[in-house]
């Protein structure tokens, strides 16, 4: 899938809104664009054969959403879920997907100028997750692509 809504890929204006949270106690973005909403985590109901990282389904005022715990996603370890668990409701071309992250934190204005390529590998290859990195004056915040999250063939059978 291309990422259409990354400010580092379009260079379209001067700033983009993201919403920060994290994972494993790194700071990471997605463009608030693709963001529909943000909710605890609620009763999931396991479906047979999803990737390990796809943890279910919910319904959501009769939407039925797939869950993806975007620690396992990225290869993190999984964490357990507390109070500060959240799952933000993405709509990525047309399709919802939630994604459990461990806490929220706050929606920035980044700078296109702020925002650097994803990092290289020893390989070589950039982070296949990260669409770049914005680098703010207390810390740094992955960009995350939600389309690279997703992938083409999660959710196919």
């Amino acid at each position: 899938m291309e990422e259409k809504n990354s400010a580092l890929e379009s260079g379209q204006g001067e700033l983009e809104k993201y919403l920060t949270f994290f994972i494993n106690g790194q700071c990471c973005g997605l463009p608030i664009s693709l963001v529909m909403e943000i909710i605890g985590v609620q009763k999931i109901a396991e479906v047979p054969e999803f990737p390990i990282y796809a943890k279910g389904i919910i319904n959501l005022r009769g939407l039925i959403v797939p869950l993806i715990d975007l620690n396992l996603r990225v290869g993190y370890e999984e964490q357990e879920y507390t109070s500060k668990t959240c799952v933000i409701v993405v709509n990525v071309e047309g399709i919802e997907i939630g994604l459990i992250v461990d806490a929220v934190d706050e929606v920035l204005d980044i700078n296109y100028a702020d925002i650097n390529p994803p990092p290289q590998s020893a390989s070589g290859e950039a982070d296949r997750f990260v669409s770049g990195v914005a680098v703010q004056p207390e810390k740094l915040i992955l960009l995350m692509s939600c389309e690279k999250i997703i992938g083409d063939d999660v959710f196919e059978h």
